[in-house]
This record gives C-alpha cells, sequence and structure tokens, in this order.
C-alpha cells in the first residue's frame, strides 16, 4: 500500500487517536522516541498555525 506523503500525517493522527502508536507497534526505545517525535511535531505545527492566525487578525 502507497499512502501519499500530504495523507501521512492525518492518517498517523487517526491511527494514535485509536490509540495505536509508534510505541504500541514498537514497544522498545526507538518506538518510544518515534512517537515523543510525532508529538512535538504535531505541537509546533499547532503553534505554528496558532501564530500565523494571530498574525491576521
Amino acid at each position: 500500500m502507497i499512502i501519499p506523503r500530504a495523507a501521512a500525517d492525518g492518517i498517523r493522527r487517526q491511527l494514535a487517536s485509536q490509540g495505536m502508536t509508534a510505541s504500541v507497534l514498537f514497544p522498545d526505545l526507538t518506538g518510544v522516541g518515534l512517537e515523543l517525535r510525532a508529538k512535538l511535531r504535531d505541537e509546533l505545527e499547532e503553534e505554528l498555525q496558532d501564530r500565523r492566525r494571530r498574525r491576521v487578525e
């Protein structure tokens, strides 16, 4: 199955909302690291979007 890059983040978020995360699939330090990186990336993206919205207002 080939997942377009543009859809990958949304699919990952949907899976995470159902409890399917990297640390569940890979229960080692690598899995935990992948999950932390994804969460940090999401938080940073939200912060950037908030700043952009505030700048427009």
